[in-house]
């Protein structure tokens, strides 16, 4: 947990102080998003090798799919909240004015 942090304050100071020049922004948007694309296809590889979470996937599924469900909606709504309650702006919001 330490590590992450570390890493975290290191990349804010480094953007703090212009160490990363702004024209790797997009890059630096696209990176994230690789990253979990990269995750979730090895926590499904680690799925998929497991054979009792294979043979119980009727049981887990509906489990899950009533968490998973309930995490977008509650996070969809939390959004919505917070959107609603400043005065944040969305990248897409900024180009249109």
């Amino acid at each position: 947990m330490v590590i992450l942090i570390f890493f975290l304050a290191i990349g804010i100071v480094m953007g703090y102080i212009g160490l990363i020049p702004e024209s790797y922004l997009k890059l630096l948007k696209k990176i994230p998003y690789v990253c979990l694309l990269i995750i979730l296809f090895f926590m499904g590889s680690k799925i998929g090798l497991d054979a009792s979470i294979i043979n119980n996937i009727k049981v887990i599924g509906w489990k899950a799919l009533i968490i998973a469900l309930g995490s977008i909606f509650g996070s969809l709504a939390f959004i919505r909240f917070i959107m609603g309650n400043t005065d944040i702006l969305v990248e897409s919001e900024e180009i249109q004015e």
